[in-house]
């Protein structure tokens, strides 16, 4: 069942949970959400046994890593263009591509960028990796994958990257309980994308656990 409510507060849920007898919400196998704190905790307030049930979507998680890059880039681009240097000047959209989709008009300036020992070359190749966080095919290889990353994002002396990674292992039982689940937001994603000029979010709940 797919929901769409305005807001960002508990009460935007309010809505949906309506929709569902106490039987029907005991059936629930697994929900996707941001990391919001309101959502999280409108979720726990009205689904039985919800911590179980929990999955920080991908999405999010990657949006969050995406803003950490960025700003590791703003800050060394103020920094280098004190001295003249325009290296990263206009680049802002390439550091948040997949490497698999960087469009291939760039693709010299792309090769030459990485080649340079820039912080935000460091911080990119960290967000890559994370993406393979979901490729793991059970629980505890996502585990053992995320400490190893982890540990690299830690010392990689980036405060943004290190934020967003002390935020993740806070959260981590919900990240990898996508192992259990299987479930995303991402088509509803795409959905949000279209409504310019108005504020939705969404939330997916699978009673099948899958998508």
């Amino acid at each position: 069942m797919e929901y769409v409510g305005d807001g960002k507060g508990k009460e935007s849920l309010e809505g949906y949970w309506n929709k569902f007898e106490r039987e029907e919400l005991l059936g629930n196998r697994g929900i996707s959400i941001d990391m919001s704190a309101a959502y999280r905790q409108s979720v726990l307030d009205n689904v039985p046994a919800a911590l179980e049930k929990l999955v920080f979507d991908r999405f999010h998680i990657m949006q969050h890593i995406n803003k950490s890059v960025n700003a590791v880039r703003k800050e060394e681009h103020r920094e280098l263009t004190k001295s003249g240097d325009t290296t990263l000047t206009k680049t802002r959209m390439l550091w948040l591509y997949a490497e698999e989709n960087v469009p291939a008009r760039y693709s010299d300036l792309w090769e030459e960028l990485k080649g340079k020992k820039l912080k935000t070359s460091r911080a990119w190749a960290i967000k890559e990796s994370i993406r393979n966080l979901w490729a793991c095919v059970t629980e505890k290889e996502g585990q053992a994958f995320f400490e190893g990353w982890y540990s690299w994002a830690i010392r990689s002396r980036l405060d943004p990257v290190k934020k967003v990674a002390r935020m993740m292992k806070k959260h981590l039982p919900n990240i990898l309980s996508y192992f259990r689940h299987r479930i995303t937001n991402a088509a509803l994603e795409g959905i949000n994308n279209k409504n310019t000029g108005i504020d939705k979010e969404s939330l997916r709940v699978s009673e099948q656990g899958s998508l």
